[in-house]
């Protein structure tokens, strides 16, 4: 176990699978306590971090939403009490070529991807 991360708490957007999933179970398993946030069911990737022996915490949230991140923060709050590290790998890319992408799609897009960042 990593000294240097030993009971910090991280926060993860998009931890629910993928590679937010991969940063949960490694800082898990170098002590940290995670906070996994995404709009899919992290249950699985909290389940990860319990069996490395920290504590985690579910919080669905549109990292898009100004307001959603800052119920997420809250609940963050309430559970950890602090926040050290924060990585985000929350992203979208439509499965559609670029011809084909409407305003709106290309603004839901920067709408996660940058703005939530």
């Amino acid at each position: 176990m990593a000294k240097g991360h030993k009971d910090k708490v991280a926060v993860i957007t998009g931890a629910a699978g993928g590679i937010g999933q991969a940063f949960a179970k490694r800082l898990a398993e170098d002590g940290v306590h995670i906070a996994v946030v995404d709009l899919g069911d992290g249950s699985d990737t909290v389940k990860m971090v319990k069996a490395a022996g920290r504590d985690a915490i579910a919080v669905k949230c549109d990292v898009s939403s100004e307001s959603a991140v800052a119920a997420m923060a809250k609940d963050v709050g309430k559970k950890f009490n602090h926040v050290d590290i924060v990585i985000n790998c929350a992203g979208i890319f439509p499965q559609k070529n670029f011809d084909d992408m409407t305003f709106a799609d290309w603004r839901r897009v920067l709408s996660i991807n940058l703005d939530g960042t």
